[in-house]
């Protein structure tokens, strides 16, 4: 499942048309996990035979299945950002929890179990 704000789909689908002549589309990549949830950013990638897909509207996006399952799909919106706007991507389900033991001071005993 994906959904995208009118600001989130026009950004994109310009960029996306641009792209597209190299064979080059939107793709949701997993930047980081931490206790204040994961962090997300869109690049454009040519696509891989495992890669799964979500369409909205002209908009094709490739993420990585293992993701999506996880999260259970994405909903994307605009910020301003000083003087340009940019990307928010929020996940369906945010999974809070580190991906490395030594950047938290929030460690539990069961800590190796954080994925």
């Amino acid at each position: 499942m994906i959904n995208f704000s009118e600001d989130a789909y026009s950004f994109t689908l310009r960029k996306a048309l641009l792209y597209r002549s190299q064979g080059r589309f939107p793709r949701i990549i997993l930047l980081a996990r931490s206790c204040q949830g994961a962090r997300f950013a869109l690049c454009f990638d040519k696509a891989q035979d495992t890669d799964a897909r979500m369409r909205f509207q002209d908009l094709e996006v490739l993420i990585d299945p293992q993701i999506l399952e996880q999260y259970q799909g994405f909903e994307l919106g605009t910020e301003q950002f000083f003087f340009a706007p940019r990307l928010v991507i929020k996940p369906v389900l945010d999974f809070r929890g580190c991906d490395c033991n030594s950047k938290c001071n929030n460690k539990t005993e069961d800590s190796d179990e954080h994925v």
